[in-house]
């Protein structure tokens, strides 16, 4: 897809970063620790974790990995939220977090499934749903297919998409996605994608409303 799914939405966080990793057989891993935005101060406040394994059977080459975050509140998503509302950073406890990922390659099909959760609420002055503090959830299932159209390399994919308590970071509680791209020439490909959104309902403070983006990408790859 062209676009960002909704876990990397809500769980990207852009800070440079001290990195250690070991990788022994299928097994990989890594810790991280950097200075977060979320809390005042210039000292080393956040740290998380990975594991990943890999594994090819039968021709297929499945993978599976999962993450934590101490404090969730240092993506971009949300500080930019506290930002918009106060103007700056606000005292708020951490709020970790926990990821979960598996990708499967079988022939010319990928399959990916990923999940994102808050392990609790924040605080009623820094993210909130329905009047009180939320506990963000995202998650992704795509469906991807390598082919030949007229002698040129092409993938076509589908994506479902989903939130919960995520109204207040201006995420839709469900999208779809379908897309396809062509490599029209070498090292460039032009790619097509159409997403449609499902606000949350009125009761929940949303819109109930749909809405629908096309977006075009031409990307050139220097080798």
């Amino acid at each position: 897809m062209i676009s960002d799914p909704l876990t990397l939405e809500i769980g990207e966080t852009r800070e440079s970063a001290l990195q250690a990793g070991l990788e022994n057989g299928p097994f990989s891993g890594s810790a991280y620790a950097f200075n977060g935005e979320g809390r005042r101060g210039s000292k080393i406040n956040n740290w998380g974790a990975n594991l990943d394994v890999q594994h090819e059977v039968d021709g297929a080459a499945i993978s599976a990995g999962a993450g934590y975050l101490s404090d969730l509140g240092d993506s971009d998503v949300i500080q930019d939220g506290i930002s918009s509302k106060f103007g700056g950073t606000i005292t708020r406890r951490r709020v970790e977090s926990w990821t979960l990922n598996a990708q499967a390659e079988v022939g010319d099909f990928v399959v990916i499934g990923e999940y994102l959760a808050a392990t609790e609420r924040f605080n009623n002055n820094a993210v909130v749903f329905d009047g009180k503090g939320a506990k963000p959830r995202a998650w992704n299932a795509e469906v991807g297919y390598s082919f030949d159209l007229m002698g040129k390399g092409s993938t076509v994919a589908v994506a479902y998409q989903g939130t919960r308590e995520a109204l207040e970071l201006e995420l839709p509680k469900r999208r779809w996605l379908a897309g396809i791209s062509v490599d029209i020439l070498e090292n460039t490909a032009l790619s097509f994608e159409w997403a449609h959104d499902k606000d949350y309902s009125s009761s929940d403070g949303g819109t109930g409303e749909n809405a629908n983006t096309v977006t075009t990408q031409l990307a050139v790859e220097f080798p």
